[in-house]
């Protein structure tokens, strides 16, 4: 892999639909694997796992970054995806601290709280047993066999995208 780097934009273009003109790319690279965290059953299928291309561009106008080259139909995010840092008693400690601080920031307590993305659903449960507070969660990759919280039936997990059928929830 050899990644290239641009880090002149002349160009003061906005990103129309994702894209952005050539000129913009600060930065690509070819042939990485589409996703991060989709656990592989097989050495095989390790191996012959789909690839896509980054081509990172920047609008100064709207001040995001996009890739112009994402390929959704690439992307396999569903329940197989292991993303949850939940194992790690330092990110656990992290994750308890944070939701403590937002419960004490917000007045989180007797709320219903709405996570779009919420993973495996830990962080929501921690708001909800804190709170204590009832909960909706939004993500095609939680497992509802993971949950043992006392919370757990407080909170709806939904595992699907949030959408505009969703709207009512949120």
């Amino acid at each position: 892999m050899n990644p290239t780097h641009s880090p002149s934009v002349e160009d003061d273009t906005s990103l129309f639909d994702g894209v952005a003109p050539a000129d913009q790319v600060f930065f690509s690279i070819p042939d990485v694997p589409v996703n991060s965290v989709l656990l592989m059953r097989t050495h095989e299928q390790a191996l012959t796992f789909p690839l896509g291309n980054i081509e990172l561009a920047f609008s100064p106008t709207s001040g995001f970054i996009t890739n112009r080259v994402f390929s959704e139909e690439l992307v396999d995010y569903s329940s197989e995806y292991e993303e949850t840092q939940g194992f790690s008693g330092t990110f656990s400690a992290f994750h308890k601290r944070l939701a403590e601080d937002l419960i004490e920031r917000f007045d989180l307590r007797n709320k219903t709280v709405v996570e779009i993305g919420c993973g495996k659903g830990e962080f929501l449960t921690l708001l909800c047993e804190l709170g204590p507070n009832d909960g909706i969660g939004f993500d095609p990759a939680y497992h509802p066999e993971r949950n043992t919280s006392e919370a757990k039936d407080r909170i709806e997990f939904i595992t699907d995208f949030y959408g505009e059928k969703y709207s009512d929830k949120a």
